[in-house]
């Protein structure tokens, strides 16, 4: 999955009456990997801790303890193939072997439910969200809503009291949604993040490709033509000396020319507008799908950015894309006596501030 970015452009019409500076205020760095951790951990947990507590509530339920052995031994044989679904759920990815497992997973909680009473239908849960995220939909949902349905007659046959045919379907569709849906949520930010790397490096790669072309387009013809001059006059420097001559002075002119546009170009990158470096900040931040807007002031932009400026920015640009819980960045530039102030303001609270002279 992958975000549409949007990047608006505004110009602002007021001063402010302090010092040239720049400031740039971040979010404190709450990440949603640490959200993706606590969750895969909250559902790994849930998944062992609510077996447990179903195994404690069959040895002290009033009726003879006989049930807790095939009880004990039944969760040993299901729980790990129950994991292993949910782990590789986390990760938005199939199981090898996933459906001999389920097969297995199955048929181990099936076999033992007349052996061990109405209190082991209960289990016919976590086999759900393990059909949730083993079989394909639509064909998922309608085994698991299936599973959840068929707990109403086996619990009528099973002796239960004529309540049951509406509770346990209930509370096996509630705890396997409940379960489903956290294993669904980690592995929808996890597709998330590596969209937003892949976007990232993709501005990063087209940047790259357009100085590319530009350096192709430029000096690599002209050094190619030089070569090409060269040895042309090592080939006339024995047979016509004159021509040789000839041909190394306008060798000498093509380097300088080509030397010329090469210094051109460093120092076009070495000495950007503010105005590029702000739209290319706003594209690499767009790109890693957080909504961006610029807002400019009134009038022309200064030809060239103070290296302190364009320093900070590109820290402050570098530290966006490492966050993932921006979703909203403005870009806001006022004039001040004497220079410009540019601010970079995020959704959320704010943590940190840095300045620089411009």
């Amino acid at each position: 999955m992958s975000e549409q970015a949007v990047v608006r452009s505004e110009r602002l019409a007021w001063w402010v009456g302090a010092r040239p500076r720049m400031v740039i205020r971040l979010r404190e760095p709450e990440t949603s990997s640490r959200f993706v951790r606590l969750a895969t951990a909250g559902a790994v947990g849930f998944s062992v801790l609510l077996p447990l507590i179903e195994l404690g509530r069959i040895a002290t339920y009033p009726a003879p303890v006989g049930p807790i052995a095939p009880a004990v031994v039944t969760t040993a044989c299901y729980l790990p193939l129950h994991l292993r679904h949910v782990l590789y759920g986390l990760h938005g990815a199939r199981p090898p072997g996933a459906g001999w497992t389920l097969v297995a997973m199955g048929a181990v909680i099936a076999r033992a439910t007349p052996l061990i009473g109405v209190d082991w239908l209960f289990k016919f849960a976590p086999l759900a969200v393990s059909v949730l995220l083993v079989v394909r939909p639509p064909w998922s949902f309608l085994l698991s809503l299936g599973l959840a349905a068929a707990t109403a007659p086996l619990a009528l046959a099973l002796g239960a009291p004529g309540w049951s045919a509406t509770y346990f379907p209930i509370e096996v569709a509630w705890r396997a949604a409940t379960l489903f849906v956290l294993v669904w949520l980690v592995a929808a930010v996890r597709q998330l993040q590596a969209a937003r790397r892949a976007l990232t490096d993709e501005a990063v790669l087209r940047e790259r490709l357009r100085i590319e072309g530009e350096l192709r387009a430029t000096v690599a013809d002209g050094l190619a033509r030089i070569a090409a001059q060269g040895e042309r006059a090592i080939e006339q420097a024995s047979r016509a000396p004159a021509a040789a001559r000839d041909g190394l002075q306008v060798l000498v002119e093509g380097s300088r020319r080509t030397l010329a546009e090469a210094r051109r170009i460093s120092r076009s990158y070495q000495r950007c507008s503010l105005r590029t470096e702000l739209d290319v900040a706003a594209a690499l931040v767009g790109a890693a799908g957080i909504e961006t807007r610029l807002a400019l002031p009134a009038g022309d932009l200064p030809g060239t950015v103070d290296e302190s400026m364009r320093s900070t920015l590109r820290a402050a640009t570098a530290r966006l894309l490492g966050d993932d819980t921006v979703k909203h960045c403005d870009l806001v530039v006022t004039r001040e006596a004497g220079g410009l102030r540019l601010e970079v303001r995020c959704q959320g609270r704010e943590r940190e501030t840095l300045e620089a002279t411009a």
